[in-house]
């Protein structure tokens, strides 16, 4: 039996204007779940010590920003949303940072650099987004 989707009688217009705002064409989200398809198995090697707190934060940080990229592509006021999403991406930046300092070198010199290389990809799309206020 054939799927019926709702949107096969529908002209690729019509379809356009029922995804719109439809986060999977959002390369904001896009981007940001590869950084989270990187970086959650680096995080899940952490030491077992590690697991109840900054692994923790970690794995929720990113969660609260898939769910705030989510709110605020959704949202008439996107503007204040993203710079939602900003403040958490920042919160994320000093969990890496604190996952590599001295003395708690869970992260290896490239792991971290590529994760920062990331974050700050995702960090210019965010910009621009604010920018373009939309």
């Amino acid at each position: 039996m054939p799927c019926n989707s709702g949107f096969s009688n529908l002209g690729t217009t019509h379809y356009e204007k029922a995804v719109k705002g439809n986060v999977a064409n959002l390369a904001l989200f896009q981007k940001f779940e590869d950084f989270i398809d990187y970086f959650e198995p680096i995080v899940n090697r952490f030491p077992a010590y590690e697991k109840n707190s900054l692994c923790l934060h970690i794995h929720n940080c990113m969660l609260r920003i898939t769910e705030k990229i989510i709110r605020a592509n959704r949202s008439a006021n996107k503007v204040a949303g993203w710079y939602e999403v900003d403040t958490e991406l920042e919160i994320l930046r000093a969990y890496i940072r604190r996952s590599r300092k001295k003395g708690s070198k869970y992260l290896s010199i490239k792991s971290y650099e590529k994760a920062v290389k990331n974050l700050s990809e995702v960090g210019r799309i965010l910009g621009g987004l604010i920018k373009k206020g939309n």
